[in-house]
């Protein structure tokens, strides 16, 4: 079986004081514009970079707030701006020409909304207010994988853009197959993690344990793929690799018809593949787009030369060093007398 259970770790490291999550704590809305305004700017500590709009809509004022370098200018006026000044009434979502505008009364869903590149429209006299998806894409487009090129097959990589590299799994998956369940990491950074598996293929027990282990991480904040790789290693002393790393789509996408899962982290071109053995570091991402017989012949060979690697050096000494009766008496003599020219 080259699917390596997961086994349950015996200990679970406990934080000493538990930490309250920020997103459990529900901060209804103020009475006016203006006291919203000030919270959201008390709370984010007065940042520069956090812009506002005045308007006038329905005949009452409008306030729209968000964050400036997250801010897609040219969407936010012509698709929202310029069309609540022309209408002047009416419903902002069915005004609004935008790809999504969804209602909240929590202040601090606001917040991690508007950190998120959200707009945040507020209305006077309004029990609820409006959360306008006009953010400007941060990302790179999709390259090719830089660490593993491959002749043959698809050139496609993986981005730092979540959202864009699940799209890349999504195309390969057209029967509904593919799950995809999100959770945030960090209590100050709220990195969104996707975890994917393939519905009646992967084994239960697998992503429930990596789910476990992810929500026992506990950090501020998630500053690369290390972390979450940590989280599901089970000797965090071993020298040796234990998930798999890949910035291949197709790659990924064969470790999951094999029944792993699949982690990914925003902000991280790489994608972790687990449970992984030791045959699945010795899978090049040519062997995807080769026959299996070819395949299967390339991969035995590099198990075969890491035997060989790591043995025959070891037989060299011991043979030339201490059982030289092994080997014939010319052969001695010569490799005996490059050792003395050395």
């Amino acid at each position: 079986m080259l699917i390596k259970r997961y086994p349950k770790k015996k200990k679970q490291k406990q934080a000493s004081v538990p930490k309250q999550d920020p997103a459990s704590i529900n901060i209804p809305l103020k009475l006016t514009i203006e006291e919203n305004k000030k919270y959201i700017q008390e709370y984010l500590d007065y940042t520069s970079d956090l812009g506002e709009r005045w308007l006038t809509f329905n005949g009452k004022k409008a306030l729209l707030m968000y964050f400036i370098p997250l801010m897609d200018s040219v969407k936010l006026n012509e698709h929202v701006i310029k069309l609540m000044l022309l209408e002047k009434e009416g419903d902002p979502k069915e005004v609004i020409q935008i790809g999504s505008v969804n209602e909240s009364q929590d202040l601090h869903e606001i917040i991690t909304l508007l950190c998120r590149g959200g707009a945040i429209l507020f209305l006077e006299d309004t029990p609820i207010l409006y959360v306008i998806d006009a953010t400007l894409p941060a990302s790179r487009e999709v390259s090719q994988a830089i660490d593993e090129k491959v002749v043959r097959g698809s050139h496609e990589g993986f981005v730092e853009n979540l959202d864009k590299n699940i799209n890349l799994m999504r195309q390969r998956f057209l029967d509904g197959s593919l799950i995809v369940k999100y959770l945030e990491v960090g209590t100050i950074s709220r990195t969104r993690v996707a975890v994917l598996y393939l519905k009646g293929i992967s084994n239960p027990e697998y992503y429930e344990e990596v789910f476990r282990r992810l929500e026992s991480i506990d950090v501020d904040a998630v500053e690369s793929g290390s972390i979450i790789e940590e989280a599901l290693e089970n000797s965090p002393f071993s020298p040796f690799p234990q998930p798999l790393n890949t910035e291949r789509p197709d790659r990924v996408m064969g470790n999951l018809l094999e029944g792993r899962i699949a982690i990914m982290t925003a902000g991280n071109s790489s994608t972790i593949v687990a449970p992984s053995c030791f045959f699945t570091f010795y899978q090049s991402p040519e062997d995807y787009n080769t026959r299996s017989l070819y395949g299967s012949f390339f991969r035995l060979l590099r198990i075969f030369s890491f035997f060989v690697a790591i043995s025959l050096p070891a037989l060299y000494i011991a043979t030339i060093s201490f059982h030289y009766e092994l080997i014939p008496v010319d052969l001695i003599l010569t490799v005996k007398s490059n050792h003395s020219y050395q």
